[in-house]
């Protein structure tokens, strides 16, 4: 894989897996405008201070669960997100529908929304779901393989399913798993019946209030594009814009045939047995300048126990780079830039639009 430049980069990935869910024998053609979260009044310096602090919070968090999962001190996955979602989508959801914007997270599984009654919500700029309004909303039994793909965030039954779905912020939600009708866009969008989700009756931890929910993307059971299924052809995409363009100007997620751009390059993606979320991409190199920065063979390698490799990951706007590769592509940014009085000119230990898992 080639990366010609550093920031500011225009990131486009073509996501295909095998059928897990299909909730209809239509086909639907999606199109979706992410946007950036909310940075008020900040300037460019100030926004972009703040993704590297986000992204280093992420990072860490990875790092240690992977860390953990490799050990065998986790008997089940966990959902990563940080609680500072960096783009948010519009869905629609339930007869008649309620519209809300969810943090999208290609890095954890469930769909969430917070739902009335509530025990603990936090303040919401729209209504928040209430779902004995809805006549398409009913409840996943405990039975169900939808509620066993929770695993270890599986609480009960009361007769159904119940969760509490911990992230690794210490933020968390908690509720009844259950079916209904959602709208993906806006609710004049497709609308899809059937999708199980989370009504989180307690809701706490940081970030959150930026939406009403989250929309997991990742490879598991639970996740949207899983449920999705055969009605999108088991295909997503997504575009994001660069931390460099405007914070009103919106990025494409696309579910569907028209997810692959038709001539465009593509690659197989890797999935990882013992973190079985996440999207892994196969990297066999850095070139800088059309020529390749020396780097070990192997560095990027997903290795036999889980450990290494390189994950796509919505929520963290830089690349981490393990240190073998690190050092030599700055070694080689030094060299190209050749400014001996400049070394604050030196980007920090994090850049580009992907994120890589630390052994």
């Amino acid at each position: 894989m080639e990366y010609s430049k550093l920031l500011g980069v225009v990131a486009f990935i073509c996501f295909s897996i095998p059928m897990i869910a299909s909730s209809s024998d239509g086909h639907f053609k999606l199109r979706v405008n992410l946007t950036r979260r909310s940075e008020g009044d900040f300037n460019f310096t100030q926004r972009l201070s703040g993704a590297v602090d986000r992204s280093k919070i992420r990072m860490n968090m990875i790092e240690a669960f992977v860390k953990q999962r490799i050990a065998g001190q986790l008997d089940a996955e966990t959902p990563l997100h940080v609680g500072n979602g960096e783009f948010l989508m519009n869905v629609a959801v339930g007869t008649p529908s309620v519209s809300f914007e969810a943090i999208v997270d290609t890095g954890s599984d469930l769909i969430w929304t917070q739902c009335r009654p509530c025990r603990n919500c936090y303040t919401q700029s729209t209504p928040i779901f209430d779902s004995s309004k809805s006549s398409t909303y009913s409840r996943v039994p405990c039975t169900n393989s939808l509620c066993n793909a929770l695993k270890r965030f599986k609480t009960g039954c009361n007769p159904h399913c119940m969760f509490n779905y911990r992230y690794g912020d210490g933020s968390e939600t908690s509720g009844d798993l259950g079916y209904e009708s959602f709208s993906i866009g806006s609710s004049s969008g497709s609308m899809v019946a059937g999708i199980a989700f989370g009504c989180g009756h307690d809701n706490q931890g940081r970030g959150f209030s930026q939406g009403g929910g989250l929309v997991g993307l990742g490879r598991g059971a639970l996740s949207l594009i899983s449920q999705l299924g055969s009605n999108v052809h088991n295909k997503f995409s997504y575009c994001l814009l660069s931390i460099t363009d405007s914070p009103s100007q919106t990025s494409p997620l696309i579910f569907g045939e028209g997810a692959c751009l038709s001539g465009a390059n593509t690659i197989s993606l890797i999935k990882n047995s013992a973190i079985p979320s996440f999207w892994y991409i196969p990297v066999t190199g850095i070139t800088l300048n059309g020529e390749g920065v020396n780097i070990p063979s192997g560095t990027f390698d997903l290795q036999s126990n889980g450990a290494g490799g390189m994950i796509v990951d919505s929520g963290t706007t830089l690349t981490y780079l393990i240190e073998a590769a690190y050092s030599r592509v700055k070694g080689a940014i030094q060299a190209a830039i050749d400014l001996t009085c400049c070394d604050i000119l030196i980007f920090p230990d994090s850049f580009l639009n992907c994120l890589l898992i630390f052994p």
